[in-house]
C-alpha cells in the first residue's frame, strides 16, 4: 500500500511557497510552488559531488572546503565522509528554514550531517563568502562545491552572473588555495559554462554520474598547482613541502610506468625512478605510495623504494613502552595500518586502534603500545590507559560548542557514528560523557548530548 505524501512545513519564498513533504520514513520531497525541487530518492549526482571535489584531499592535514547549497545534506554527508577529523566545512544556505529541516525530520537520511563538529552552517549567500576568501591566502579554500538548483544554464552565461558568470568563476579561482577544486553541480550539461572554466585556467573534467536515462552533470575544475607572481611572472608553489632527502621518506604520485620501473612526481622535471625490484607491488599510473629515497652507489643518482620493511632498522633499541612517536602511514594489511616510526622502524597500529579516517602517506602523532620480543612495534593513536579521557572530553565539549551546544548522539549510539563524529571508541565516549555529566557540564538524554549553561545546577 502505497502511504500519502504528507506535509511537514511551509515557508514562503519570492518564488513561491517551499514545503518539506514525507511519505513513510525515509521518503521526502522538497517542493517550491508545487514543482519538485529535491528527492530524497534521487540522490546519486549530489552525493558524487561532493566525493569527486573531496576525494584529492583525503591525504590533506587540515582541509578547508566550502559548500553552497544544503539541500538534504546528501553532498554534505559525502565531502565529511572523504575527509579527516581536522577538516573545516562551511556549508552557506540562504533559507533558514532547509537548515532547521536538516537538523530535524532529513536527519535520518544524512546520520545528522549538520551536527558534524567539523560543520559550520551560515546563512548567506555563498558568493558573499567566495568574494570574502579570493585572493586571501589565510581565507582561501581547498574546495568550493556549488549545489545549487539547477546549476549552470542558458540565462547565466553573462559576465554579471553572480555564480556562473566569467567574473564569478574567476573569483571562485582565486577563493582557492593551488590545486584546489571548483566543483559545480548542474541539471544538464552546459557547453559554454564548461568553456569559461576552461578560459578561467582551471583544468576541466566533466562527469555524468549513474547508468543510461537522464543523468544530472558534476563539473570539476582544478586550479594549477603553480601560481604567477605579478612582480616577477615566475611560477611558484604555495607552502609547497620541501623535497625528500636521500634516507627520508615521502608519499609521492605515479607520474609513468615504464618496463623497468615506475617514474615518481616530485613537481620538478627530476622525476623519482622506483626500480621494478624495489617495489613491493606492481605500480600505476596516478596511485600515490611512501617511498624511501636512495642513492645508488655506482651512478650517484637518487632512486626509491616501496619495499619499506627491507630498508628500516629491526631493532628498536630506543624506543619503549608509552613513548610519544611519529608516524607515517604506508601499508594497509587486514591487521591495520603499517607505519614507519620516527623515520626509523616499522610498527602496526591494530584496526581495534584506528578511530579516525587514516590513509596511506598520513602523518601523525602516535605512541608505542608495546614491543614484541621479535622487534615488532604495536602502535596506539591515544595515550595509553586514562590520560586520553581530558584530550577526549575537551574533543567533545569543543564539538558540543561548535554545534550550538547539542549533538544527537548518546551513548546508545552505534559506534560507527560515535567514530565518524569524535575520532573515538565508544567505550571512550561513554566514558568521557560519563565524566562530564559527573562534573555537571552536560546532559545526556535519549536525544543526543547537549552543553550545560555555564552556572547551570
Amino acid at each position: 500500500m502505497t502511504h500519502p505524501w504528507k506535509t511537514l512545513d511551509t515557508v514562503d519564498t519570492d518564488a513561491g511557497p517551499m514545503e518539506l513533504r514525507r511519505r513513510g520514513d525515509r521518503d521526502f520531497l522538497i517542493t517550491v510552488d508545487g514543482r519538485v525541487l529535491m528527492n530524497s530518492s534521487a540522490q546519486r549526482s549530489e552525493q558524487e559531488l561532493g566525493r569527486l571535489a573531496c576525494r584529492p584531499l583525503k591525504h590533506h592535514p587540515r582541509p578547508r572546503v566550502l559548500i553552497g547549497g544544503l539541500g538534504m545534506g546528501y553532498t554534505l554527508r559525502a565531502v565529511l565522509d572523504q575527509l579527516g577529523p581536522n577538516a573545516r566545512v562551511a556549508a552557506a544556505e540562504l533559507n533558514p528554514a532547509v537548515v532547521d529541516w536538516c537538523r530535524g525530520p532529513l536527519s535520518v537520511l544524512t546520520d545528522a550531517a549538520v551536527a558534524d563538529p567539523r560543520v559550520k552552517v551560515e546563512i548567506t549567500d555563498v558568493a558573499n563568502l567566495i568574494r570574502t576568501a579570493a585572493g586571501k591566502k589565510g581565507k582561501r579554500y581547498d574546495a568550493v562545491i556549488l549545489d545549487l538548483y539547477t546549476g549552470p544554464y542558458a540565462h547565466t552565461h553573462t559576465p554579471q552572473d553572480p555564480l556562473y558568470g566569467r567574473k564569478a568563476v574567476e573569483t571562485a579561482g582565486a577563493a582557492l588555495n593551488p590545486g584546489g577544486i571548483f566543483a559545480v553541480w548542474g541539471e544538464n550539461h552546459d557547453p559554454e559554462f564548461e568553456k569559461r572554466l576552461d578560459a578561467a585556467g582551471f583544468k576541466t573534467t566533466v562527469h555524468r554520474p549513474g547508468r543510461g536515462g537522464f543523468r544530472h552533470v558534476v563539473y570539476l575544475g582544478e586550479k594549477p598547482r603553480f601560481e604567477k607572481s605579478a612582480a616577477t611572472s615566475s611560477a611558484v608553489t604555495s607552502k609547497e613541502a620541501p623535497e625528500p632527502k636521500e634516507g627520508e621518506f615521502a608519499c609521492l604520485r605515479v607520474k609513468s610506468v615504464k618496463p623497468f620501473g615506475a617514474f615518481m612526481d616530485r613537481g620538478k622535471e627530476d622525476d623519482l625512478l622506483v626500480p621494478g625490484s624495489e617495489q613491493e607491488s606492481r605500480m600505476k599510473v596516478g596511485e600515490r605510495h611512501v617511498v624511501r629515497i636512495l642513492r645508488n652507489k655506482d651512478t650517484g643518482r637518487p632512486y626509491g623504494t616501496t619495499r619499506i620493511t627491507r630498508h628500516c632498522d629491526p631493532n628498536p633499541r630506543d624506543l619503549s613502552a608509552g613513548d610519544k612517536v611519529r608516524l607515517l602511514i604506508f601499508r594497509r594489511t587486514q591487521l591495520g595500518l603499517m607505519a614507519v616510526v620516527n623515520e626509523a622502524y616499522i610498527g602496526l597500529i591494530f584496526r581495534s586502534e584506528i578511530f579516525e579516517p587514516l590513509a596511506v602517506g598520513d602523518r601523525r602523532q602516535g605512541y608505542v603500545q608495546r614491543i614484541r620480543d621479535d622487534g615488532k612495534i604495536d602502535l596506539t593513536l591515544k595515550k595509553p590507559g586514562y590520560r586520553s579521557v581530558s584530550a577526549s572530553a575537551g574533543k567533545i565539549l569543543a564539538a558540543l560548542k561548535s554545534s550550538g551546544g547539542f549533538i544527537p548522539c548518546h551513548d546508545k549510539s552505534s559506534p560507527a557514528k560515535i567514530e565518524r563524529l569524535f575520532s573515538m571508541s565508544k567505550k571512550e565516549f561513554k566514558r568521557t560523557i560519563g565524566g562530564l555529566y559527573k562534573q555537571r557540564r552536560i546532559d545526556i538524554s535519549d536525544q543526543g548530548i547537549r552543553l550545560k549553561e555555564t552556572g547551570s545546577g
